[in-house]
């Protein structure tokens, strides 16, 4: 017989649109973010926004040294999870329907 099997399309792994960025990229090029974030976000941000400010009071309050001796066990363990992500980030998830990412590069 010629039976032919329905291709089954694979559900979405998210129900949300994700934006992905780093975070240097505000510091770094916060132009080019705002206007990132803008297309993702379908509108425009106000001017008087500004964005390295607030990255910068948020992250500075909750900082550690991740580097220093103390944190020596959590950074191996969050460095081979953190390879495993990007390995499966890269060849999975970016091609997600509704996944943008700041700068690509």
């Amino acid at each position: 017989n010629n039976y032919s099997v329905p291709s089954v399309r694979r559900p979405s792994l998210q129900q949300n649109d994700v934006f992905l960025y780093d975070m240097k990229q505000i510091q770094d090029d916060s132009d080019s973010f705002r206007a990132a974030l803008e297309r993702h976000l379908g509108l425009a941000l106000p001017e008087s926004e500004d964005l390295t400010t607030r990255v910068n009071e948020h992250s500075s309050n909750r900082a550690i040294h991740i580097c220093d001796a103390e944190h020596e066990l959590i950074r191996r363990t969050l460095t081979g999870i953190g390879a495993t992500a990007a390995d499966w980030i890269l060849s999975d998830f970016l091609d997600e329907r509704g996944v943008s990412v700041a700068s690509p590069s």
